[in-house]
């Protein structure tokens, strides 16, 4: 990443609340975020077999701003939905004018009560978003001074470093907004990324001495924590013990020795981002075998690396290319197929070219696989009839539980329960599975069956069958 002056990492939340003066390169910037953004969700975020499907999709961009603006119609200053739209309006100049009226009203509230932490930390957010990152780290310092107990505004400044790629100083920010909020998954998630990337960097520079993890935080919520927070405190901790035994391999081998063939790309990012150097060192370790007359399998591993590495680079239209290039070379070999369609699929707006990469795929070799991901993105699309279709042809080569769970909820949302429930019953029967079975229950009026299905998942710490429960027992 270009190097950049942030006031000496941002800041640190010094106990003297004192910060350095810096230049700020927003430009960079800019273009650094936005790609490290689509790394962050293709290599960490993006994994269809472990969303929730029986959750409505998340409410895309256009959905948030169609809300915002209905609000706005009865509250035309609400703060909330101003900032919606000053971020995701796609014409520039109707954004422009919604930022500046926010602005001005969050200017004449700061004027009335410079004390009104939730005004100062306003203002910081949308100096966030019109991107003058030296202002709005100067309003969250702001924000923290008048109320030091409030988490907000350091979970703010530490992901701003996290993204710029100052990672030794997220991982400190990160850890006294969880000294405030220990159950912060926001701050939890990137303090334990934070720490995994300065413990890649330090093995990279020592391969005899392998820091160990920070896992305060994460061992509080696992003792403490919901049901939904432990899930997510146990995948960190899974996490990190993966990534320990993957880097001491890898950093005792030389790239000779590495069998590439059975690397994921998540594990390639993990891999390449101790130092630029090592980074490199991949691209041109490739670039060789790429060279090579001899046209095989394993040139096709190479270009799907040197994917991997220009992603590293922030260069997407080289990513791009050279999935492409893999998949020319080795047109049924299904990982640069399956790791290009989740980039185009962690940018929201190119789920199409996902779907059109996917399908590809198929064309060449149909694996059930390939059809749970079809239909995990028509779902996210909410182009239900292709999600249904497209789990029909998964199931019809392989027995998936991923897609018995989609198609038990599709069947549910169109109140075909009979449907529904033997899907739901060919599945592995976790939490989920059996939350929808009570759903199931409940609008069949099956109040016992509704209750052993609630109470077998609520044991195994699906925290919306608790809450369900809970209310129906108050109610009964």
């Amino acid at each position: 990443m270009k190097a950049l002056i942030l006031t000496s990492f941002l800041f640190l939340w010094l106990n003297t609340n004192t910060y350095a003066q810096g230049l700020l390169d927003e430009e960079a910037v800019r273009k650094a975020l936005d790609t490290t953004r689509a790394e962050l969700n293709l290599s960490i975020n993006f994994n269809f077999g472990d969303k929730d499907i029986a959750d409505q999709p998340q409410p895309t961009i256009a959905e948030k701003l169609k809300k915002a603006e209905n609000n706005l119609k009865s509250k035309p200053n609400n703060i909330a939905d101003l900032l919606v739209l000053a971020e995701d309006l796609k014409d520039s100049t109707k954004r422009i004018l919604v930022q500046n009226k926010t602005a001005a009203i969050l200017d004449s509230m700061y004027d009335a009560n410079p004390n009104d932490f939730d005004c100062v930390l306003q203002k910081a957010k949308l100096l966030n978003i019109k991107k003058e990152y030296q202002a709005a780290v100067d309003w969250y310092a702001k924000a923290q001074n008048i109320n030091p107990k409030r988490y907000e505004p350091y979970e703010a400044v530490g992901t701003l470093n996290f993204w710029f790629g100052y990672y030794e100083a997220a991982q400190s920010i990160f850890g006294q907004s969880l000294e405030m909020n220990p159950y912060s998954i926001p701050s939890l998630n990137l303090h334990a990324f934070s720490n995994l990337m300065t413990v890649v960097a330090r093995v990279s520079e020592n391969t005899n001495e392998f820091p160990d993890w920070d896992k305060t935080y994460i061992n509080h919520v696992l003792e403490k924590g919901t049901p939904t927070q432990k899930s997510e405190a146990k995948m960190l901790n899974e996490l990190m013990d993966l990534t320990s035994i993957f880097l001491q391999s890898f950093y005792n081998s030389t790239l000779n020795n590495i069998d590439f063939d059975n690397i994921t790309l998540q594990k390639l990012f993990t891999l390449g981002t101790a130092t630029k150097s090592r980074v490199n060192e991949l691209e041109t370790f490739f670039m060789e075998k790429l060279k090579q007359k001899k046209r095989s399998h394993q040139h096709a591993v190479a270009a799907h690396a040197l994917a991997f590495t220009a992603l590293l680079q922030h260069d997407s239209k080289k990513a791009v290319k050279f999935f492409r290039t893999a998949i020319a070379l080795d047109k049924q070999s299904a990982m640069p197929y399956r790791n290009l369609a989740f980039y185009y699929a962690s940018l929201e707006r190119n789920l199409p070219q996902a779907i059109e990469t996917m399908s590809l795929k198929v064309r060449e070799l149909p694996e059930a696989e390939d059809y749970k991901i079809l239909a995990s993105i028509s779902y996210k699309q909410k182009n239900y009839s292709a999600a249904n279709d497209y789990a029909d042809k998964g199931l019809a080569i392989g027995n998936l539980t991923d897609l018995h769970y989609l198609k038990g909820i599709l069947a549910l949302h169109k109140e075909e329960y009979d449907l529904a429930t033997q899907h739901l019953l060919s599945t592995n029967k976790d939490g989920r599975e059996l939350y929808a079975l009570g759903l199931i229950a409940a609008k069949q009026k099956k109040w016992g069956e509704f209750e052993g299905y609630m109470e077998a998942a609520q044991a195994k710490e699906y925290e919306k069958a608790s809450k369900v429960l809970t209310i129906y027992y108050q109610k009964r």
